[in-house]
């Protein structure tokens, strides 16, 4: 779509865009190939979300046109339109082409197909986009809408969205930010996106560092530093020649806000960088040598299909790894984890990041088993060291997931299994798979993955308590 590569702006470079400004740049540019900004879990989830939307269209019994039949369809009463042809709205440069139109006498409603549940902040934005994108075929007015169709219970349901002023608003400038990058470039920053987690990974890590990027301190993203700097905060180290209540104060004179304590955990971060050590600032983590740590393989929603186990003494370590191929299965380790967690009274449940991921699906998981008697005495005793942490301390590095805070303390892994998204992947390979040795490969890798993270869980807690006495990092 040569069109839209230059001054041109498509829906999809706005997509792209608002994930991750430094990958559109590099997508854009070439820089990057397209089937680097996806792993094989995304692409199963857009393949899955196409299927969805075929779906939909064939309920619809959907009407395909031509671009040169477009003003008399369009002013048909109410046709939804699929098979839609490129529009363009050659004033504002912007080109696409929506899931559907909803024709309503000339009113052109733009029609999004989702295969999520909830409606997004992006979803907006896209609905926004189109309805600028439509405003030269538009011959009826009415107010603002578009039309949303979520999957939810395994089929399309259909949510009207009134689209907000603030909604066009930010598509604007979007629009202007995406010229600018395509112009200017984009600076590297720390960002979760798979662009930059994965294969650009190394070279960010190098340029932020060199510039002592504001966005290597946690809770800083684009949207803070891009504030900071307009009042002048150009670098962590700058950060920290500033006071609190003075940065506070001069967010807020931009619409940005941000509390004192907010500020100071910022400039704990700072601090640690500018030492080369952790900084320690909250309350003591309270965690002795006796602990269960925990750590859940899981499809979202559904089956607990490991129950990762490890039981850690002054004597040493005991791992368990619970499979399951069926709820049957689930319930029965479960109960068994909910034994393992009685039998130790005085064990804390310890977790990386739990409260977000392991506990919410645990809990779904008791209900579903009518098991919420007996895992009660696992979330009684559960605690999420992440949490913990960072109320407490700082590591001189940019993010805190369990690898990046496990290789600050140099332990090991042994998997080849990168992370959570590449296990769900590969169990989903082993769900499908009709070759027992593949099965059992992938079975074997997957336990050693969870081990793996067991291992960085159980050796992070051993050392972090040792910060209080001034040990490191060993």
């Amino acid at each position: 779509m040569s069109l839209c590569r230059s001054t041109w702006v498509s829906k999809t470079d706005l997509a792209t865009y608002l994930r991750c400004p430094y990958a559109f740049y590099l997508l854009d540019r070439g820089l990057v190939a397209p089937e680097d900004a996806v792993t094989e879990l995304q692409v199963r989830l857009i393949d899955q979300g196409v299927e969805f939307q075929a779906a939909v269209e064939a309920r619809a019994a959907p009407h395909h046109i031509e671009e040169g039949d477009l003003p008399k369809v369009f002013a048909q009463e109410s046709i939804r339109l699929f098979g839609l042809p490129l529009f363009k709205n050659p004033k504002l440069q912007i080109c696409g082409r929506p899931d559907a139109i909803d024709t309503a006498q000339g009113a052109l409603i733009p029609v999004e197909v989702k295969s999520h549940k909830a409606v997004q902040r992006s979803d907006e934005l896209e609905l926004a986009f189109y309805w600028m994108l439509l405003d030269p075929y538009r011959t009826k007015n009415v107010s603002p809408v578009g039309r949303l169709i979520l999957r939810r219970d395994g089929v399309g349901e259909p949510v009207d969205i009134e689209i907000r002023p603030n909604r066009f608003e930010q598509v604007h400038g979007l629009l202007r930010d995406i010229r600018e990058a395509r112009v200017r470039g984009v600076l590297p920053r720390i960002c979760g996106c798979t662009v930059c987690s994965g294969a650009m990974r190394g070279e960010i890590d190098r340029a932020t560092a060199a510039k002592k990027d504001l966005t290597r301190l946690w809770g800083i993203g684009r949207f803070f530093a891009r504030h900071l700097e307009e009042i002048g905060i150009n670098s962590y180290e700058g950060l920290l020649a500033v006071d609190s209540a003075h940065v506070v104060k001069n967010l807020r004179k931009q619409g940005c806000f941000a509390s004192p304590k907010q500020v100071d955990s910022w400039k704990h971060h700072a601090a640690s960088y500018s030492t080369s050590a952790p900084v320690v600032f909250g309350d003591p983590i309270l965690l002795g040598d006796r602990f269960i740590a925990l750590d859940l393989e899981y499809v979202p929603g559904g089956l607990l299909w490991l129950v990762g186990v490890c039981l850690v003494e002054p004597g040493g370590c005991d791992y368990l790894a619970l499979w399951a191929d069926t709820p049957t299965q689930e319930k029965s380790n479960l109960e068994r984890l909910a034994e393992i967690v009685t039998a130790n009274p005085s064990f804390p449940v310890i977790t990386w990041n739990g409260n977000l991921a392991d506990m919410p699906q645990l809990r779904k998981a008791a209900r579903r088993l009518e098991l919420e008697q007996t895992l009660e005495i696992v979330e009684l005793r559960h605690l999420d060291l992440l949490l913990r942490t960072r109320r407490t301390m700082r590591f001189p590095i940019p993010q805190m997931g369990l690898d990046d805070v496990a290789t600050y303390f140099a332990i090991q892994r042994v998997s080849r299994i990168r992370n959570g998204l590449e296990a769900l992947s590969l169990y989903q390979e082993y769900r499908h798979s009709q070759d027992e040795n593949r099965r059992n490969t992938l079975k074997a890798n997957l336990i050693e993955y969870n081990r793996d993270d067991l291992e960085a869980l159980v050796g992070i807690a051993q050392r972090i308590p040792g910060l209080r006495t001034g040990q490191g990092a060993s």
